[in-house]
């Protein structure tokens, strides 16, 4: 199948806040909290839902250090605290989400 004739949505992987929550190792009410405040980089495809780049989740472990099978502590501050500083390390804004 020709790459014009690809579904976007396999092109373009994204994942659901309870999916980037899980990676994360953050309860999907903490990753919804970072994204209604603006500190999760998303794509907001209506005034409630939002999606997340799989990229975004692996540069966060990555910066943080913290293995994908270990999951942070739910819901903490110290899983809260080291997502921020990750994200602030990669020199990437925290100021919002992209819509479509």
């Amino acid at each position: 199948m020709p790459e014009n004739d690809t579904p976007r949505a396999a092109r373009y992987p994204l994942l659901t806040p309870s999916q980037a929550a899980e990676r994360l190792g953050v309860s999907t009410r903490t990753m919804q909290r970072m994204l209604a405040e603006g500190r999760m980089p998303a794509v907001q495809i209506s005034s409630k839902t939002y999606r997340i780049r799989p990229d975004v989740i692996d540069e966060l472990l990555a910066r943080a250090a913290l293995p994908a099978t270990e999951p942070a502590i739910s819901g903490s501050r110290e899983s809260d605290e080291r997502i921020r500083s990750a994200w602030s390390a990669s020199g990437r804004s925290t100021s919002g989400a992209s819509s479509v």
